[in-house]
């Protein structure tokens, strides 16, 4: 069962908050359909040891919530939809060189993985009904590196590398899912008309979807404040941690405590 008998694309700043959005619904999709340049299975995010200390650190600040729930919203999909079938599709570029403890966690967590490019976008469309919800996270797309808060392109890194703006818009064209979610897109490109970004989302107001703000900074230099708090609290973590796998829970919620109360 849908959430709305209209078509939706939720739209926010960070990825964390449009998933969050459906457990706040009572929600639960079929399927999610994840395209992301990122494996979100970083545990240190899904903690609420670490929620707790945030919390203290500037109240109930959703944006900094957010930000560090970032990389750990796969992890926390698949707690919130304990019944729903996840699959992350991501480009092949992206996985190279990555660590085994995201390996673990995707099977750990029963959330199956595709690579795309080289698989065509459009191929999954067999995996999509009106219960499925097409999660984009806007670094998955080359098309839209310029225009988010956290690019993943580098200057080795092509955007062909990448999805396709044209090709994911095929696959929607070809499903018409009910619910879209899209997020990291900058304010700056949603407040430029002739952006990447308002392009897409003019593509899918043409094909009858509304599109619904969902959680979204007043501007750019709010977003990146919050982003940089959870970068210097990530090399605290590291500087004041055991290096990973042999990093405790206990040393990661001390760690946060004593960064967060500073």
């Amino acid at each position: 069962m849908g959430i709305s008998d209209l078509k939706r694309v939720l739209l926010s700043s960070f990825h964390s908050s449009v998933i969050d959005a459906l457990m706040k619904e009572d929600y639960e999709p079929e399927n999610i359909l994840s395209f992301d340049s990122h494996l979100d299975v970083d545990i240190v995010g899904a903690l609420e040891t670490v929620w707790n200390a945030v919390r203290g650190y500037n109240g109930y600040d959703k944006g900094l919530h957010f930000a560090l729930t970032d990389s750990a919203i796969h992890m926390l999909a698949r707690k919130w939809f304990p019944n729903t079938e996840i699959k992350i599709v991501t480009p092949r570029v992206c996985i190279e060189g990555e660590v085994k403890a995201e390996s673990y966690w995707l099977k750990q967590l029963d959330i199956s993985l595709a690579l795309s490019p080289p698989k065509d976008i459009v191929s999954f469309a067999t995996l999509v009904n009106n219960d499925t919800v097409i999660d984009v996270d806007f670094d998955y797309l080359g098309d839209l590196q310029n225009e988010i808060y956290i690019p993943r392109m580098g200057p080795d890194y092509k955007p062909y590398e990448f999805g396709s703006l044209e090709r994911l818009l095929r696959l929607i064209r070809a499903t018409k899912p009910d619910l879209i979610t899209c997020s990291e897109a900058t304010i700056a490109a949603l407040n430029d008309p002739n952006s990447k970004t308002n392009y897409f989302l003019g593509k899918l107001r043409n094909m009858g979807y509304e599109i619904k703000k969902h959680f979204l900074f007043s501007s750019d230099e709010e977003a990146i404040a919050r982003l940089v708090i959870i970068r210097r609290f990530s090399i605290y973590l590291e500087n004041n941690s055991s290096s990973e796998p042999d990093r405790s829970l206990d040393e990661i919620e001390d760690a946060a405590n004593e960064f967060f109360a500073g």
